[in-house]
């Protein structure tokens, strides 16, 4: 007898409402942050979008830890690229 091989699917998925309650942030916001590819979300069906909650964590975090400096273009990029590259 074999093992399975199946894949196993552990993102834990949020709808955008869900999003903006948890994180503070407007409904508005989290689809600008959709669609400007700074959480990471899957449209599932019409016009709905899925959030994977540990990008949104991963992002709330990142804009925590900036502190001020979040309103600095270049240091939200730069904390960004770090969140891309798997620093976060």
């Amino acid at each position: 007898m074999g093992y399975r091989t199946e894949r196993i699917e552990t993102t834990h998925w949020i709808t955008t409402r869900e999003a903006a309650e948890v994180s503070g942030y407007s409904l508005q916001y989290v689809w600008r942050l959709i669609r400007q590819g700074k959480i990471h979300a899957d449209k599932r069906g019409g016009r709905d979008y899925w959030v994977d909650s540990a990008s949104l964590v991963a992002y709330t975090d990142a804009m925590t830890n900036l502190g001020n400096k979040r309103f600095n273009a270049s240091c939200v990029e730069a904390a960004l690229e770090e969140l891309s590259a798997g620093g976060g």
